[in-house]
This record gives structure tokens, sequence and C-alpha cells, in this order.
């Protein structure tokens, strides 16, 4: 007799899925791996869609395409809950693929990589953030379509298919269901209000909204959060992986700080040393951030084409400044600049003004004292040194005893760097932290967690 599907999910995954989450991977294997995921984030679309690929072994190789500051993540998930290894392709010069492998790719350059996917006869292609294949006329889009044209399983994944306008949904129905609605014509005509105009056609109305709907309700899934509410932890801590723009000059300066370190006893870091370990550390973290933003700045990107809020806090003024400006006519900004008077209008402003949807905050000056409750998720582009400020700035929009939101703190984490060890750091001192009621800590410039950080790094050396 064959195992039922709850089991069959049960024994492939190495982690359990929630009560909504065994619901949607259920749904794709009823629709044969072909339509979409339009749930909302926090609530687990890549962690499901792993679900349904650790169901079908057999349906190697699959592509997962995406962001390129997801592909990292997509990795991290992968070996995590379905206990696979994948393989990241970038770089716009392909290579050849051989394996039956799952292999993860960047929108920017699945172009270039076409043929090359094509020859190795994918089983199941996914596509993550799929709003980024909107424009009909993108080389992405034209070959994001032909991949899928030639695949039997494609899946698509966003939080946010349309912004706005039904025309920004055809697109991406061509490209996972092209059989529901294959003319764009006819399409526009019914559900676009088309209208001539002197300079052409409008497309940019709407019409016929609920027979849309019904036309495309088989083929997908959405999950609300707000609708979830009491199967997700009040607070969740997530480490978003990404890659490093510049890994080649951050690998020769931690190599010279590993020589370093190798000379220095563990008894002279205290006091002698402090100041040189210091400068050498700056050095390290500058090259992390600078090497990071760019990922930073597209995740950014894509969670503002949701509806919703975001808090981002950095270390540092010139990357805090970087992410303020390239958002500045929705942003406010809080760094230890800002007088109180202009610090609670910002405030004000982000909690109250449905066009301000992005919140810039310095750890230190915004990390304590405000409330933002405004958002649901804050990103940490950089990592303190000091627990605490993290502990604290995660309190801007968690508030303890709460049930009306779950809240996501997200960390962006550069791989193989010494931000990972800091992160491990931080996670077991912050544990502590939470089992505290009233936690301090007197060691308020963290040289004491440097000096932890140092003989750990130290010992990677010997």
């Amino acid at each position: 007799m064959e195992p039922s599907l709850n089991r069959r999910i049960k024994e492939s995954m190495l982690t359990t899925p929630m009560p909504f989450q065994w619901e949607v991977i259920r749904f794709i294997e009823e629709i044969n791996l072909r339509g979409f995921n339009f749930s909302s984030m926090g609530v687990g679309k890549s962690y499901t869609t792993l679900g349904n690929l650790a169901l079908h072994p057999e349906l190697r190789p699959a592509f997962i395409v995406c962001p390129a500051s997801l592909k990292v993540n997509w990795r991290r998930e992968a070996l995590m809950h379905i206990g696979e290894s994948t393989v990241i392709l970038s770089g716009e010069k392909p290579t050849p693929l051989t394996g039956p492998w799952i292999y993860v790719i960047n929108y920017d350059i699945v172009a270039k990589w076409l043929h090359t996917i094509l020859a190795t006869k994918p089983k199941l292609i996914v596509y993550d953030e799929l709003q980024a294949l909107k424009n009909l006329r993108a080389k992405r889009t034209k070959a994001c379509k032909q991949l899928a044209m030639h695949t039997p399983h494609v899946i698509g994944l966003s939080g946010t298919p349309i912004a706005n306008r039904p025309q920004e949904l055809f697109s991406i129905l061509n490209i996972v269901t092209p059989h529901i609605h294959p003319s764009w014509n006819k399409y526009a005509a019914r559900y676009c209000n088309a209208k001539r105009k002197p300079w052409g056609m409008d497309y940019s109305g709407a019409s016929n909204l609920k027979e849309l709907h019904k036309t495309i309700k088989p083929y997908f899934i959405r999950i609300k959060k707000e609708d979830v509410l009491k199967d997700l932890p009040p607070k969740q801590r997530i480490i978003l992986p990404v890659e490093l723009s510049n890994r080649a000059s951050y690998r020769k300066a931690e190599e010279n700080f590993l020589r370093w370190l190798e000379d220095i006893k563990p008894e002279k870091m205290e006091k002698a040393l402090r100041a040189e370990a210091l400068v050498k550390l700056a050095e390290l973290r500058t090259l992390v951030v600078d090497g990071k933003m760019s990922a930073i700045s597209e995740w950014v990107d894509n969670y503002l084409e949701t509806d919703k809020k975001l808090i981002v806090f950095m270390c540092h003024t010139d990357p805090l400044h970087k992410i303020y400006n390239e958002h500045k006519k929705h942003a406010v900004m809080i760094d230890g600049s800002v007088s109180m008077n202009k610090r609670d209008a910002a405030v004000q402003s982000f909690q109250h003004d449905p066009k301000c949807r992005l919140f810039c905050g310095n750890i230190v000056a915004a990390g304590t004292g405000l409330t933002l409750t405004a958002s649901d998720t804050t990103l940490f582009g950089e990592l303190s040194y000091v627990p605490t400020d993290h502990a604290q700035a995660e309190d801007r929009n968690y508030r303890i005893g709460t049930t009306s939101s779950s809240v996501q703190c997200y960390y962006a984490i550069a791989e193989n760097t010494l931000e990972e060890k800091v992160c491990d750091m931080l996670h077991k001192k912050m544990q502590i932290i939470d089992q505290v009621l009233e936690g301090k800590e007197s060691d308020s410039a963290g040289w004491a967690f440097k000096t932890e950080l140092f003989l750990a790094m130290k010992k990677k050396a010997v």
C-alpha cells in the first residue's frame, strides 16, 4: 500500500512543517507542481517548495531562479530542511552542468545560461520573487519563458504577484500556466479595460476581476500571515546569508589578520594591543559591509515591492545613508546627528503615514526608546559587538505578550567571514539575555566580546 502524502512529507524532510505549510505542500502536489504559491512573506514559501522538491528526488536536475541576494539563502535552506546540497551558478560565462542536482541561479544571468540549462533537460523550475518577470519584453522574462516551455513542472513564488494592475499578472501567468490565458490581446481586452488613446493602447485599467480570479484560482494558493498567526512564533530570528561582491579583497585582508593573530599571546590582547586590534578589526568589518551592500539593497528593494513597511538597522553612517538615499522619497532616518524633535517626527511619519515605507536607523541611536510597531519586519545589515544592542533593537516592533502579530528579525550575514563567528557568539549571548528579565551589560564598548572574537579567530589561524 502506498504511504499517505503526509507520511511521505514527514519522511522526506528534516524539519516538521507547520499546519498551514502541510496544506501548501499538498496543494502544489495536487496541481502536479505547475502553479503558484502567492502566500505572504514570512509564512515559508521557500520552505514549502523545498518540501515538494524533497518528495520528488527523481525531478532532477531542478533549477531555482531567484534574485542574487537570495541564492545563498536557498542553498542554506535546502541543506537545513531537506539535507540536499545545491550548486550555485554565477557569472555570465556558462560552464557545463553534468549532475542531477538542484541548481540556483539569479535572474540577472539566466539569459546567458539559457542554452546550457536547456541542454540538461530540466525537470522542475522554481521562480522565486516571480514578480521580477512582469515585463514581457525583458530578456530575463523571455529566457524564463523559454525554460518553462521545455520544463514539465514549474512553481512560481511571490507575495506580490500584482502591485497595481491586471496587466502585471499576464506575463507570469503566461510563463507558468500559459494554457489559461495564451493571448495577450484577448487578456488585455477582457481584464485590462483596454482603451485606444491618441498615443496608442492604454492597458492600465482593470475589468472583469471576479472572472479573472475564477480563471486562475485553481492554480494558486495564498496563505495570509494574519490568518496563521496562531501557528507562528511571536518573534523569529532569521539568518539571511549573502555573498560578498569583494570576496578576493576580503580573503586577502582576513589572511593578513590571521597571520597577525598567530603571534599574539592571549594575555596581551586585553591592553597592549587593543588599539592595533581594533584598527585591524575595523578594516575587516568595512570590507564585509561594502561587499554586502549590493545584496542588502536588492533585498530591501524586493521587500518594498510588498505593501508592508520595513525597519533597517546599520552600525555605521555610510551604509545607513546609502540605503536611505536610495529610498529617500518614502523613507525616514535616525542616526546620532538627528535632533530629538526630528526623531519624533520621523517615528510618527513611519507609524502613521502610509507613504512612509522604510525606517533606517543606527542601531545605537535608534535601537532604544522608539516604538516602530507599524512594521513586523526588521533587517540588521550589520552586527554590533554588544549583544544588548540587538536585543533592544529587536524590541522596537516587538511587544512581549501581544498576539496580534509575529515579527521577523533578519540578519544579513556574509558567508565565510568573521561575521559568521560574530553571529554565532551573538546568538548564544542573546539567548541568555532573553532569559533575564532586566539584562544589563557593563561592557558597553563590547571589548570583552571582541576579545572572545579574537581568541576564536586565533584558533582558526592555528
